[in-house]
């Protein structure tokens, strides 16, 4: 138990320091303590610098078909079984490319808010799908959003009021005009990993 609490008081004193790993302990922590369904990847990869206080937020996002369609079900008594009915092609589109705005928007607020210090001065969030390119069957990733937002611009807005497309643009990110198609855009910064300092 000693050890276990110490473990936990060295890891508290490497964030209130504003240490690299420090915060990315914490973000983690953040991050994979949010509730999202089962079927959404939640993988992310995280880089900090601590000479800039930038944030870079590498996600996984959930791609179409993982997203249920079904709309509703009938029983119909006359043949005794039941009818299901499905979402449109434009509702499902339409669905996704909300979804994707708000999960976006919610990460970057649970970040900030869990840096209670302020050491995140800036954010980074590229949101990347793993899907299967129909036309050749192969498997590929792309960054299909890409956002970067200044503490105090983010936090004076009032989410729970925002058309969460909207507000996405206004912060000046990137994505096609339907996030449906996942469409490949190029990402505002990305994790450098040859140098942690980007």
């Amino acid at each position: 138990q000693e050890y276990f609490n110490s473990k936990i008081d060295n890891r508290k004193k490497e964030y209130e320091q504003g240490t690299e790993e420090g915060i990315k302990d914490l973000i983690s922590l953040v991050i994979s303590s949010s509730k999202y369904p089962a079927y959404f990847p939640q993988e992310y990869t995280l880089e900090y610098n601590a000479e800039t206080h930038m944030l870079v937020v590498e996600y996984i996002l959930p791609v179409p078909e993982n997203l249920p369609n079904l709309k509703d079900v009938k029983y119909i008594q006359t043949k005794n079984e039941f009818k299901e009915t499905y979402l449109s092609e434009g509702s499902t589109s339409k669905l996704y490319d909300d979804l994707l705005y708000k999960m976006t928007l919610r990460t970057i607020r649970e970040i900030l808010d869990a840096d209670i210090k302020k050491h995140i001065h800036a954010i980074v969030f590229n949101g990347w799908v793993n899907s299967t390119d129909k036309a050749t069957g192969k498997e590929y990733s792309a960054c299909i959003l890409s956002i970067q937002t200044e503490r105090d611009e983010f936090m004076d807005i009032n989410l729970s009021q925002v058309d969460p497309k909207v507000c996405f643009k206004k912060l000046k990110g990137i994505g096609s005009s339907k996030l449906f198609s996942l469409t490949p855009v190029a990402p505002i910064l990305k994790i450098n990993r040859n140098d942690s300092r980007f």
